[in-house]
């Protein structure tokens, strides 16, 4: 097909699982797919690679780049110039995907003379800058994209959009689906024996204070000899420690680049997932690991939050429960006892979403625009 997409990415493609998702889907479609990206780990490149996805690095140097304030505005400078230069290259019949709103604000008043997609990953609640700007791009974006309906609400209201922005589940477009389909691995056999035949409630992802789930550490460090806690994920502050308080024998792995991290929530009986309620960004979360989860199914149990709420009341695949010890060990014993169910309930939450159907309509409606 002669329909070419350059995705941008103003960060590192290995981390973003749905970005990854769209290249190959788009591969599959059979469009000439391009990819400019702050960084890409050779792995995921080369894997792209033998897809037929062309990935453009600016900077290898980048992880290293993160936590400086001066090296990051000067790579800002940088990535945006790269980009201007590349798009006066850009055949008119390109559609542009916009890989973030991070990635746009960089790119704000760069004029791009293509059809382009605005992939909001985030709500910017706490930026108003952000907000300011991307409500400005919006205006030309010809699609724009969430990950979560609530959120697509919000921002058709804060933008005065004439219509509602595309849904696009943060769910995995490779997800393996069937459980121990691992052999041979060191780390898996390693967390293996430390589970020692136990049931696994796994947390996946960020571990940092605005995800505390310190009730559940404290729930599974009352039944250790019943239950193991896995926490993977980068940990940021000293929630770790804290966690580790509640329940000392629980098993941290650091993070594991996507998708190999799936080999390790094929592991987990249950899910946890955990925000506080302190942002809109938060209270309409829509987290990877849903959707990780409900690959295998596994069900869940999550905190008060409207977007989970939704989800459970729909397809009844977990529990949320007000964060003490108490109603954690009963969720726990619920979708035990009732466990055949909740899982072929998470697998029917997953099954309901076709991202490459909902990625053609993104791309048709670009191609028609």
């Amino acid at each position: 097909m002669d329909q070419r997409i350059v995705l941008i990415y103003k960060g590192d493609l290995s981390e973003i699982p749905l970005l990854l998702s769209v290249c190959r889907i788009c591969a599959v479609l059979k469009y000439q797919v391009e990819v400019i990206c702050g960084y890409c780990n050779f792995v995921t490149k080369r894997e792209l690679s033998d897809i037929g996805v062309n990935v453009v690095v600016l900077d290898s140097n980048l992880p290293r780049l993160k936590n400086n304030p001066t090296t990051k505005l000067v790579y800002w400078v940088r990535f945006r110039s790269f980009v201007k230069s590349a798009s006066k290259n850009f055949p008119q019949n390109c559609i542009v995907w916009l890989g973030s709103g991070d990635t746009a604000v960089a790119l704000y008043g760069i004029k791009l003379n293509n059809s382009f997609v605005l992939h909001l990953h985030e709500l910017y609640d706490e930026n108003t800058f952000y907000r300011l700007v991307l409500r400005k791009i919006s205006k030309s974006a010809t699609v724009i994209v969430c990950p979560e309906q609530c959120r697509a609400a919000i921002f058709q209201v804060w933008f005065k959009l004439k219509e509602t922005p595309f849904t696009l589940p943060n769910s995995v477009y490779l997800h393996p689906r069937r459980k121990n389909l691992v052999k041979g691995s060191t780390l898996i056999e390693q967390v293996q024996m430390l589970i020692g035949g136990r049931k696994v409630l796994l947390y996946q992802g960020h571990i940092g204070s605005d995800r505390s789930f310190l009730e559940f550490a404290r729930a599974i460090g009352a039944i250790n000899d019943k239950w193991a806690l896995i926490v993977m994920g980068k940990s940021h502050d000293e929630t770790l420690d804290l966690l580790r308080t509640g329940c000392p024998n629980l098993i941290y792995i650091p993070h594991i680049t996507p998708p190999a991290h799936l080999d390790v929530t094929s592991l987990a009986t249950i899910g946890i997932i955990m925000y506080t309620p302190s942002s809109l960004n938060n209270l309409f979360c829509a987290p990877n690991k849903i959707w990780e989860y409900a690959g295998y199914g596994i069900p869940f149990i999550s905190n008060k939050l409207p977007a989970l709420q939704n989800i459970l009341f729909e397809y009844k695949c977990g529990i949320c429960v007000d964060e003490t010890k108490g109603n954690i060990l009963n969720a726990l014993n619920e979708i035990e006892c009732n466990y055949v169910d909740y899982s072929d309930a998470a697998t029917r939450l997953f099954d309901s979403v076709n991202l490459q159907t909902i990625v053609k309509q993104i791309i048709n409606k670009c191609s028609n625009n």
